[in-house]
Protein backbone atom coordinates (compact mmCIF):
# COMPACT_ATOMS: atom_id res chain seq x y z
CA UNK A 1 0.00 0.00 0.00
CA UNK A 2 1.60 3.33 -0.57
CA UNK A 3 1.00 6.19 2.06
CA UNK A 4 -1.86 7.65 0.41
CA UNK A 5 -3.76 4.87 0.54
CA UNK A 6 -2.71 4.23 4.02
CA UNK A 7 -3.65 7.35 4.83
CA UNK A 8 -6.98 6.82 3.48
CA UNK A 9 -7.84 3.85 5.41
CA UNK A 10 -6.79 5.88 8.29
CA UNK A 11 -9.51 8.58 7.59
CA UNK A 12 -12.06 6.41 6.73
CA UNK A 13 -11.33 4.45 10.10
CA UNK A 14 -11.67 8.09 11.16
CA UNK A 15 -14.75 8.82 10.05
CA UNK A 16 -16.68 5.80 11.60
CA UNK A 17 -15.09 6.76 14.75
CA UNK A 18 -16.90 10.15 14.05
CA UNK A 19 -19.90 8.57 13.80
CA UNK A 20 -20.42 6.67 16.32
CA UNK A 21 -20.16 10.10 18.30
CA UNK A 22 -23.33 12.32 19.65
CA UNK A 23 -24.18 14.37 17.40
CA UNK A 24 -21.88 13.69 14.77
CA UNK A 25 -23.65 13.33 10.54
CA UNK A 26 -22.75 12.48 7.26
CA UNK A 27 -23.59 16.45 6.78
CA UNK A 28 -21.31 17.67 9.83
CA UNK A 29 -18.34 15.24 8.91
CA UNK A 30 -18.56 16.64 5.31
CA UNK A 31 -18.82 20.49 7.13
CA UNK A 32 -15.47 19.51 8.20
CA UNK A 33 -13.38 18.76 5.36
CA UNK A 34 -15.30 21.15 2.69
CA UNK A 35 -17.61 18.42 0.92
CA UNK A 36 -21.31 17.38 1.06
CA UNK A 37 -22.51 14.52 3.12
CA UNK A 38 -23.26 12.28 -0.29
CA UNK A 39 -19.22 12.32 -0.82
CA UNK A 40 -18.92 10.87 2.76
CA UNK A 41 -21.49 8.45 2.44
CA UNK A 42 -20.13 7.08 -0.94
CA UNK A 43 -17.01 6.85 0.76
CA UNK A 44 -18.30 4.85 3.83
CA UNK A 45 -20.56 3.01 2.48
CA UNK A 46 -20.26 2.80 -1.66
CA UNK A 47 -16.47 2.45 -1.84
CA UNK A 48 -16.35 5.22 -4.29
CA UNK A 49 -13.26 8.20 -4.65
CA UNK A 50 -11.34 9.71 -2.32
CA UNK A 51 -7.78 7.42 -2.46
CA UNK A 52 -7.27 9.50 -5.49
CA UNK A 53 -7.24 12.85 -4.40
CA UNK A 54 -5.04 15.63 -4.74
CA UNK A 55 -2.14 15.56 -1.90
CA UNK A 56 -3.18 18.93 -0.31
CA UNK A 57 -6.44 17.72 -0.37
CA UNK A 58 -5.94 14.91 1.35
CA UNK A 59 -3.82 16.37 3.91
CA UNK A 60 -6.81 19.03 4.15
CA UNK A 61 -8.90 15.78 4.82
CA UNK A 62 -6.26 14.21 7.40
CA UNK A 63 -6.75 17.30 9.71
CA UNK A 64 -10.39 18.01 9.44
CA UNK A 65 -11.22 14.95 11.11
CA UNK A 66 -8.25 15.30 13.65
CA UNK A 67 -5.74 13.06 12.07
CA UNK A 68 -1.86 14.56 11.46
CA UNK A 69 -0.56 14.12 7.70
CA UNK A 70 2.64 13.75 9.26
CA UNK A 71 1.61 10.55 10.69
CA UNK A 72 1.21 9.07 7.16
CA UNK A 73 3.94 11.51 5.46
CA UNK A 74 6.99 12.85 5.25
CA UNK A 75 7.85 16.05 6.39
CA UNK A 76 9.41 16.78 2.78
CA UNK A 77 6.53 15.64 1.43
CA UNK A 78 4.39 17.47 3.60
CA UNK A 79 6.88 21.03 2.77
CA UNK A 80 6.85 20.67 -0.76
CA UNK A 81 3.75 20.43 -1.44
CA UNK A 82 2.36 23.48 -3.08
CA UNK A 83 -0.07 24.95 -0.37
CA UNK A 84 -0.37 26.11 3.54
CA UNK A 85 -3.22 25.48 5.46
CA UNK A 86 -4.30 28.40 7.67
CA UNK A 87 -7.18 27.62 10.45
CA UNK A 88 -10.28 30.01 10.27
CA UNK A 89 -11.28 31.44 13.44
CA UNK A 90 -14.80 30.35 15.33
CA UNK A 91 -14.74 34.07 16.63
CA UNK A 92 -16.24 36.10 14.02
CA UNK A 93 -14.79 40.29 13.87
CA UNK A 94 -17.01 42.92 14.19
CA UNK A 95 -17.00 46.07 12.10
CA UNK A 96 -19.64 47.86 13.89
CA UNK A 97 -21.01 44.96 15.76
CA UNK A 98 -19.06 41.81 16.98
CA UNK A 99 -20.27 38.12 18.16
CA UNK A 100 -18.28 35.53 19.34
CA UNK A 101 -19.48 32.15 18.31
CA UNK A 102 -17.14 29.96 20.31
CA UNK A 103 -13.41 29.82 21.18
CA UNK A 104 -10.98 27.76 18.92
CA UNK A 105 -10.35 27.16 15.15
CA UNK A 106 -13.00 25.67 12.51
CA UNK A 107 -11.73 24.39 9.44
CA UNK A 108 -8.42 25.19 7.91
CA UNK A 109 -8.27 26.56 4.24
CA UNK A 110 -5.14 26.02 1.80
CA UNK A 111 -3.61 29.08 0.54
CA UNK A 112 -0.88 29.01 -2.32
CA UNK A 113 2.80 29.28 -0.44
CA UNK A 114 4.06 31.41 -3.41
CA UNK A 115 1.04 33.76 -2.29
CA UNK A 116 2.14 33.43 1.34
CA UNK A 117 5.50 34.32 0.73
CA UNK A 118 4.49 37.45 -1.39
CA UNK A 119 2.91 39.02 1.70
CA UNK A 120 6.36 38.78 3.71
CA UNK A 121 8.59 35.75 5.57
CA UNK A 122 5.73 33.97 7.52
CA UNK A 123 5.38 31.33 10.04
CA UNK A 124 1.81 30.48 8.97
CA UNK A 125 1.41 29.08 12.87
CA UNK A 126 1.03 33.28 13.17
CA UNK A 127 -2.01 33.50 10.46
CA UNK A 128 -5.36 32.80 10.96
CA UNK A 129 -8.60 33.57 8.97
CA UNK A 130 -11.50 35.62 10.29
CA UNK A 131 -15.12 36.09 8.93
CA UNK A 132 -16.12 40.04 9.21
CA UNK A 133 -19.33 41.23 10.38
CA UNK A 134 -20.82 44.73 10.47
CA UNK A 135 -20.34 47.61 8.08
CA UNK A 136 -18.12 50.12 10.15
CA UNK A 137 -15.18 49.67 7.85
CA UNK A 138 -17.49 50.06 4.61
CA UNK A 139 -16.26 50.72 1.84
CA UNK A 140 -12.83 48.71 2.44
CA UNK A 141 -13.62 45.95 4.27
CA UNK A 142 -17.58 45.05 3.94
CA UNK A 143 -19.93 42.65 5.86
CA UNK A 144 -19.57 39.21 5.06
CA UNK A 145 -15.72 39.55 4.12
CA UNK A 146 -13.33 36.97 5.17
CA UNK A 147 -9.68 38.89 6.36
CA UNK A 148 -6.45 37.09 6.63
CA UNK A 149 -4.73 38.13 10.00
CA UNK A 150 -0.89 38.35 10.66
CA UNK A 151 -0.23 37.68 14.91
CA UNK A 152 2.51 39.39 16.62
CA UNK A 153 4.18 38.30 20.07
CA UNK A 154 4.81 42.21 20.35
CA UNK A 155 2.92 44.11 18.08
CA UNK A 156 3.80 47.23 16.99
CA UNK A 157 1.02 48.58 14.81
CA UNK A 158 1.83 51.72 12.27
CA UNK A 159 -0.77 54.60 12.22
CA UNK A 160 -3.04 54.11 9.44
CA UNK A 161 -3.06 50.08 9.51
CA UNK A 162 -6.10 47.90 9.69
CA UNK A 163 -5.89 45.84 12.95
CA UNK A 164 -7.78 42.79 14.83
CA UNK A 165 -8.25 43.70 18.29
CA UNK A 166 -10.23 43.10 21.04
CA UNK A 167 -11.99 45.87 23.76
CA UNK A 168 -13.85 44.24 26.30
CA UNK A 169 -15.73 41.62 25.07
CA UNK A 170 -15.39 42.61 21.55
CA UNK A 171 -13.71 41.06 19.09
CA UNK A 172 -13.35 43.77 16.21
CA UNK A 173 -11.42 45.14 13.14
CA UNK A 174 -10.25 48.71 13.21
CA UNK A 175 -7.69 50.93 12.19
CA UNK A 176 -4.99 51.95 14.88
CA UNK A 177 -3.19 55.39 15.60
CA UNK A 178 -0.93 55.69 18.41
CA UNK A 179 -1.52 57.94 20.93
CA UNK A 180 0.70 59.24 24.06
CA UNK A 181 -1.72 57.01 26.35
CA UNK A 182 -2.91 53.86 24.01
CA UNK A 183 -4.49 53.62 20.76
CA UNK A 184 -7.44 55.45 18.97
CA UNK A 185 -9.61 52.90 16.91
CA UNK A 186 -10.93 54.45 14.40
CA UNK A 187 -13.61 53.01 11.19
CA UNK A 188 -13.82 53.89 7.46
CA UNK A 189 -17.53 54.32 7.68
CA UNK A 190 -17.47 57.89 9.23
CA UNK A 191 -20.65 57.03 10.77
CA UNK A 192 -18.83 55.08 13.33
CA UNK A 193 -17.48 57.21 16.83
CA UNK A 194 -14.03 56.60 17.44
CA UNK A 195 -12.67 54.27 20.60
CA UNK A 196 -10.12 55.37 22.60
CA UNK A 197 -8.43 52.66 24.35
CA UNK A 198 -5.48 53.14 26.96
CA UNK A 199 -2.52 51.61 27.61
CA UNK A 200 -3.39 50.29 30.84
CA UNK A 201 -6.73 49.31 29.85
CA UNK A 202 -7.19 45.99 30.58
CA UNK A 203 -9.51 44.82 28.66
CA UNK A 204 -8.12 45.90 25.35
CA UNK A 205 -5.27 44.14 23.55
CA UNK A 206 -4.03 43.84 19.69
CA UNK A 207 -4.61 40.55 17.77
CA UNK A 208 -2.82 41.03 14.61
CA UNK A 209 -2.29 43.05 11.46
CA UNK A 210 -5.07 42.87 8.45
CA UNK A 211 -2.96 41.54 5.40
CA UNK A 212 -5.48 40.41 3.07
CA UNK A 213 -9.25 40.01 2.70
CA UNK A 214 -11.52 37.79 0.29
CA UNK A 215 -15.04 38.20 -0.57
CA UNK A 216 -17.87 36.16 -2.02
CA UNK A 217 -19.99 37.79 -5.06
Amino acid sequence: MTNQQIAWEAFLRRVDELLGQPGETYESIGNRIGVGRSAVFDWRNKGKGGKRVPFETMCRYLRGVGLDPEDFFTVKEIEESDFAYVPKANTQLGAGSSLVVQDGHGKDHAFRKEFIRSLGHFDTRRLVLFDVIGDSMEPLVQDGDTVLVERFDEPKPRNGEIWAVWVGDEVLIKRVQARPDGWLLTSDNRRYTPIEATGEQENFGLIGRVRWLGRVF
